[in-house]
């Protein structure tokens, strides 16, 4: 029998390869796939002659040259706008991202910088550095989560999760996205497509969740963040891009 050749380039790390190879064990295919590790970049090339799958983060056009088989790039992320390459586009290779793979990740990131923001953690850690107790300055500016009006741009897998967690902090929960998730209970208020305006003057944290296209680039902008109260936050778990950085540092400068 013919046993498929798959390289496994994910990390210079032993547990990604173990737990694709644990996995085509247990289903019973690893009597079909002979599975190798690639180190680097130099040692992938070198292997991929006769690969039909890559499992990786990341392939240049240069080693791509050097696939005469290559039948499928597997990526092992959700977002890859900024890997693939017109290469690829323009080839019979079949491309896949690992959707939803870090969306419990990345959805405790955003609530880990909520509640910096929100009880003023960065403040704390530089006050004990400085050997200075700053109780009196803070105790103003502290904010709960508990009650308060967050907004979550983007309802997709990450989305959704950060919904989740924000119930169980007790948050009021406005959901944004071009279609309505169709989850009870998951947002308190759902804005779309006309409304965004109206749903951003609403917030007192914004998370964007949202991937980068045409239509998301730089969706947040001057216009946009003079709608949103003064001293409101944003959490950024999506691409930069979504958000204009000129006219955010500009109202970062104003102490909008």
């Amino acid at each position: 029998m013919r046993r498929v050749k798959a390289i496994v380039y994910l990390s210079h790390r032993q547990e990604p390869f173990t737990t694709v190879r644990d996995r085509l064990s247990r289903e019973d295919f690893s009597d079909n796939v002979e599975l190798m590790r690639a180190y680097d970049s130099t040692h992938l090339s070198n292997l991929i002659a006769d690969a039909e799958v890559v499992l990786c983060f990341r392939i240049t056009d240069e080693i791509l040259l050097k696939a005469r088989n290559l039948r499928w790039i597997a990526f092992g992320m959700a977002g890859v706008d900024s890997v693939i390459t017109d290469k690829m586009k323009d080839s019979d290779i079949i491309v896949t991202k690992a959707v939803g793979v870090a969306d419990d990740a990345v959805a405790e990131h955003a609530i880990g910088m909520m509640l910096m923001l929100y009880r003023k953690l960065h403040l704390c850690m530089r006050s004990q550095i400085q050997n200075r107790w700053l109780r009196s300055e803070l105790v103003e500016k502290v904010m709960e989560i508990n009650g308060s009006t967050v907004g979550v741009m983007g309802l997709g897998g990450i989305g959704k999760r950060v919904c989740r967690y924000l119930r169980v902090f007790g948050a009021r929960i406005y959901g944004y996205d071009k279609i309505e998730p169709g989850e009870e209970d998951l947002v308190d208020e759902f804005y779309s497509d006309g409304k965004l305006d109206e749903f951003l003057s609403c917030l007192d944290c914004l998370v964007l969740c949202l991937p980068l296209t045409e239509e998301t680039f730089h969706i947040i902008n001057a216009d946009r963040l003079s709608t949103m109260k003064e001293g409101a936050y944003i959490v950024n778990v999506a691409r930069g891009s979504v958000i204009d950085e000129r006219a955010l540092v500009e109202a970062l400068q104003r102490e909008k």
